[in-house]
């Protein structure tokens, strides 16, 4: 590499240094709290996203993040918890989600359904490294420090309905939301899934 492609490479990583550093963002340091959770809408998905996250924030590094309704100006680190976003907006679908990191803030987006939910639970075990092995198994390694990288990602489920035989969902929600699985009953009307053939056209009606 001769000295002037050496000095260009040079410069090429000292302009790309900032907005790495910036798009870092701190949630907890030496187990003291350094961001906010704001819900930006009221709706049960972002509410208890909320929840979720600062339960394992707390289980992880013993510091407990504020949930507040909105920001005050000056506050450094925010977790923007966004569940108003139009379905076509950026690519969003139905329990889809994005989620973003800029400075000082990261941003989970989704479409007013349980996108948001999965969009924390995605930060949770992707980025921070929970895992949730089965019914109320799960890990979630002690750190004195939470800091997350830069991050953009869009997810859409490949699937409208998302189901399987494992009985535990139905006993421990979390590992439901956090497999992105969904029960008969929140998805058919009146919990007519199978064997509904007689309850559609009695035979003692019709037979």
């Amino acid at each position: 590499m001769n000295l002037n492609a050496a000095a260009w490479l040079g410069l090429l990583i000292g302009a790309a240094m900032p907005f790495t550093v910036s798009a870092q963002v701190y949630l907890v340091r030496n187990h003291k709290p350094e961001a906010v959770i704001v819900c930006a809408s009221n709706d049960g998905f972002s509410q208890s996203a909320a929840s979720v996250l600062q339960r394992f924030v707390f289980e992880m590094s013993g510091a407990q993040l504020k949930i507040k309704p909105a920001a005050s100006k000056n506050e450094q680190n925010r977790i923007l918890l966004d569940n108003q976003v139009a379905n076509k907006q950026a690519g969003i679908r139905e329990d889809g989600f994005s989620i973003q990191t800029g400075k000082n803030h990261l941003t989970i987006k989704a479409s007013g359904d349980k996108g948001i939910l999965y969009g924390v639970m995605e930060v949770l075990e992707t980025y921070l490294g929970v895992r949730y092995f089965g019914e109320f198994e799960y890990s979630a390694p002690k750190q004195s420090t939470l800091l997350l990288p830069s991050i953009d990602t869009l997810s859409n489920p490949a699937f409208r309905y998302r189901q399987t035989q494992f009985y535990g969902i139905s006993q421990d929600t979390l590992y439901k939301h956090w497999r992105r699985l969904e029960l008969p009953s929140e998805i058919f009307a009146s919990n007519y899934w199978v064997h509904t053939f007689d309850r559609i056209l009695p035979s003692a009606v019709y037979g």
